[in-house]
């Protein structure tokens, strides 16, 4: 059964961070792994790919925005 809750509240508890879900382990394969993991994943995966994009702006000359916060080439 996949978790289905709104992640943001207190709604969602530690069984349901921790119940096996469906993802994908390999080529053409599922596997199964707690939803903790998988939301960390995307977090972990996010964060990188938004690093990588401010060193490229910054490689073609750009600047890189204050999305999440301040940064070195926009302060608030």
């Amino acid at each position: 059964e996949i978790v289905d809750c709104d992640w943001s509240s207190d709604v969602c508890s530690s069984d349901l961070w921790s119940r096996p879900q469906p993802f994908f382990t390999g080529p053409k394969q599922m596997g199964q792994l707690p939803a903790g993991a998988i939301a960390s994943m995307m977090l972990w995966d996010q964060i990188h790919h938004r690093g990588q994009l401010s060193v490229y702006l910054r490689m073609a000359g750009g600047s890189v925005p204050s999305i999440y916060g301040p940064s070195a080439d926009e302060p608030w």
